[in-house]
Parts: C-alpha cells; structure tokens; sequence
C-alpha cells in the first residue's frame, strides 16, 4: 500500500465496522416483525404488560414508539398522547422547578391551575407526567443495580396502568386504589 492509504484504509475500516455495529445494536424500534423471534424484539410481543416491561428490562431494549399508556386508546386519542409524550419529553432533562414549571406548560396548566380554573384534561396530562418522571426514577434504580427487572418491571407495569386509566378518563374509584397499591410497593422496593 502506498503510504498515505494505510491510515485511510483503517479509518474506513472502523467506519464500516462501526455501522454494522450500530445496526445490530440499536434499539430504537420495535417492530416485532423486522427480525425473528429470537431477537431481543420478542418483548413486543408479549400479551401482558408486565411481561413486556420486565423483558425490555431484562434484555435492555428501548420501549416501544407508542408509549405503552397510550397502547389500548382509539386512533385519535393514541396519536394525541403520542404528540403529549413527545412534547412532554423535553421536560425530563430539566430538575426542580424548572422541570414542574415544564410539566405545566406541556399539561396545559400554565397559571391556570394556581386560580383553580384547570380544566380535567390538563390536570391529568399533568399527573401523567408526574407518574412518568416516577418510572424514570425506577429506571435509574434498576440502571445502578438496585432493583430486579422483576421489581423494576412490577412498578412501571402499575404506574403504566394508573396512566392508562388516567388517560382514559377512568373515574377516581378506578384509579384511588392503585395508587394506594403502588405507594404500598414504591415503599418496599424504592428504599
């Protein structure tokens, strides 16, 4: 080789390498049809929900792209809590007040909430959010070891169905108890 190809050699080299890597690596998408069922992807198809967190956990693969909250809604309301996810994401970059501050924007609150004029919907977009950031702290927990995927997957499995009930205008009877269930469980695994 001449002498000014061998270090370009190597450079394609570890560009091509590196593409293969990342393709074989990404788990961004969840589409349980693109690879076969000894992929990681067979956490998609899992018919429980908590089957299907405690696997992502296990395998460390990414959620899906329709966040599993808005799974069970009708077309329009599952692509408006899509953009509610996706505008909210933002926010959990943020600490403190900052981070509640953007909570009410996206939710809709703004100074309305302070008044008492919040409608329902931005109050529930409002919780929802809340009950997010607690799967984010789950998430961190089992990330430096100190929950089980079977822990971590049990709690973001109950926060999920409180948010599903949420976001289905579910009646406060509904959601009451397993909110109370999930204190009881935050309690004994988050200490």
């Amino acid at each position: 080789m001449k002498r000014g190809t061998a270090p370009l050699f190597l450079i394609v080299l570890l560009v091509v390498a590196s593409v293969f890597v990342s393709a074989v690596g990404s788990r961004t998408s969840n589409d349980p049809t693109t690879e076969d069922q000894t992929s990681l992807r067979v956490c998609a198809n899992m018919e429980k929900l908590r089957d299907r967190v405690q696997c992502r956990f296990e395998q460390n693969e990414e959620g899906p792209s329709i966040p599993e909250a808005c799974r069970n809604l009708g077309i329009t309301e599952k692509e408006r809590c899509r953009t509610f996810y996706s505008e909210a994401r933002p926010c959990y970059s943020l600490d403190g007040r900052e981070k509640d501050t953007c909570f009410r924007r996206v939710s809709g609150l703004g100074t309305a909430a302070i008044s008492g004029e919040a409608d329902k919907t931005a109050i529930r977009n409002y919780i929802v959010n809340l009950l997010y950031d607690l799967e984010e702290r789950v998430e961190a927990k089992f990330d430096a070891g100190d929950l089980t995927a079977e822990q971590a997957g049990e709690l973001i499995a109950l926060i999920t169905n409180i948010k599903e009930k949420i976001l289905n205008n579910s009646p406060r009877s509904e959601i009451i108890p397993l909110l109370r269930d999930l204190r009881v469980k935050w309690n004994e695994a988050m200490q």
